[in-house]
């Protein structure tokens, strides 16, 4: 993080400058060169490994003892000083969008093979969070995939979405309405990674409000072959217990629904 190549243009150079910082810096001096109105997409490294202590006047919290959790809360309480540090120079007409990247590591999670790059729910699931002029504070349990971010700003900018494209925008949901949202979301993973036409091991999830549907598809079998495993995420959001086969009138509509979103999309 004090350490680190910078690549600006194909010009590499080394920094020096904490890097979360740097990050902030060159956001505000974009926004300082573009007119309205505009698009600015910001990606923070902490509090991603490698794990160092921020510098003290960005957090509070004193890492000094050197546990892997005291350098990780300083590093997260130095993001969100940054983060706080951008809003201000973006603004309060400004609509913020802030999502995490990926879930939770295994070390968080304690599961094997259950964390990031996973199909369950610590893998998938991340934080969104958005504040600006018109967003009506609250939660929503909406179904929202990462893929409906850039529909989103589409729509609030008052540009065309795609007809082919895979996002629904939630702006609707920001304004405290009940407009159309996402009733499935998808989620797949590869290996290996890229290989989306024949690739060894290919897992395939699909998620409404209350199930999940996860597919497995074997290729070292004859033929290949899918497995399933069933949650009911309302009332296991841990995912505990495999419902599949479903026996219950809801886990029997889930698995229906589900199925039949996967079939429709297999390439």
């Amino acid at each position: 993080y004090f350490a680190w190549r910078r690549n600006d243009n194909g010009q590499v150079s080394l920094s020096t400058t904490y890097a979360t910082t740097k990050t902030v810096d060159d956001a505000i001096e974009a926004i300082k060169t573009m007119s309205p109105p505009w698009l600015l997409w910001v990606a923070f490294h902490a509090p991603h490994h490698p794990l160092e202590p921020p510098p003290l006047s960005l957090a509070t919290c004193d890492p000094q003892d050197g546990s892997n959790l005291s350098i990780t809360r300083a590093m997260l309480e130095a993001a969100d000083s940054e983060l706080s540090r951008l809003l201000a120079a973006a603004g309060k007409e400004t609509v913020v969008f802030v999502l995490g990247d990926n879930g939770s590591n295994g070390h968080t999670v304690g599961t094997p093979g259950r964390a990031k790059g996973s199909l369950y729910e610590p893998g998938v699931r991340v934080p969104l969070i958005v504040c600006g002029p018109g967003v009506v504070a609250g939660v929503s349990d909406g179904v929202t995939a990462a893929v409906d971010v850039p529909a989103t700003i589409l729509d609030l900018a008052g540009a065309k979405i795609p007809a082919r494209y895979d996002g629904v925008s939630f702006a609707s949901t920001l304004g405290g309405g009940a407009g159309p949202t996402r009733a499935v979301a998808l989620c797949e993973q590869f290996d290996p990674l890229g290989a989306p036409i024949s690739p060894r091991e290919w897992r395939r999830a699909a998620i409404n409000k209350t199930h999940k549907l996860i597919a497995k598809l074997d290729n070292t079998t004859v033929p290949p072959g899918w497995t399933y495993e069933l949650y009911n995420l309302a009332s296991d959001p841990n995912e505990s217990i495999d419902l599949y086969p479903p026996t219950s009138p809801a886990d029997i509509a889930a698995f229906t629904q589900l199925s039949a979103f996967l079939t429709a999309r297999r390439p």
